[in-house]
């Protein structure tokens, strides 16, 4: 059984940096899907607000830093380049203090609550290197990662196995019990998913 003692310790004291996944290319929408716009703002704009809204440091993990010079945001670049996702998380952890625990989104969910970051922060503790939702499957996108798997991370890169959902499996994991308010799939993946969710947020071109 967990130690109650460390579990709340962990939960209470840990610091959290933030970490949004800025991807590429997207063949569906025939742009960077990262730039498109919803309600006026645009989908990475739209990631850094629901982490800003969390006071979280905040950084951007991306194929090249040149994609978004024109945010005043720090950019990362994928470690190594060209490995999905997992280089991405690779580049988050590495960059990520020690100490601390990284809080990686995707620019692309089609919705973010704040409360979800108190769901997965309760459930942090010493024994375990990432705590992540789940359903029938992992959401790596919505998690918390420790920067200890780091190694685990470099391992799995060089077999050439780029599964973050084999990534969870392996390491110690604690699942969360989806949250009420979750969308299922989480991330905007074609057109219809974007003019979909026009209709259910408020516009964001005249914010300030």
């Amino acid at each position: 059984m967990r130690d109650s003692s460390s579990h709340f310790e962990g939960a209470v004291m840990a610091e959290i940096h933030g970490y949004i996944l800025a991807g590429g290319m997207s063949q569906r929408f025939g742009t960077d899907k990262a730039r498109v716009c919803l309600n006026g703002e645009q989908l990475i704009e739209r990631a850094v607000r629901f982490l800003d809204e969390l006071g979280l440091p905040i950084t951007i993990v991306a194929n090249h830093k040149e994609r978004f010079s024109d945010l005043d945001q720090d950019v990362i670049e994928d470690q190594p380049p060209g490995h999905g996702p997992l280089g991405g998380l690779a580049a988050a952890l590495e960059h990520c203090p020690p100490s601390a625990w990284a809080f990686l989104i995707c620019c692309d969910l089609k919705t973010f609550a704040p409360t979800w970051l108190e769901v997965l922060r309760a459930e942090l503790s010493s024994s375990v290197d990432a705590v992540a939702f789940r359903g029938q499957a992992w959401q790596p996108f919505v998690a918390l990662y420790n920067p200890a798997l780091l190694s685990t991370i470099r391992a799995q890169l060089e077999d050439g196995e780029l599964s973050l959902q084999k990534l969870l499996d392996k390491a110690s994991t604690q699942p969360v019990s989806l949250p009420s308010d979750w969308l299922s799939p989480p991330s905007i993946n074609t057109p219809e998913d974007l003019d979909s969710l026009r209709s259910q947020e408020p516009s964001h071109e005249h914010r300030t």
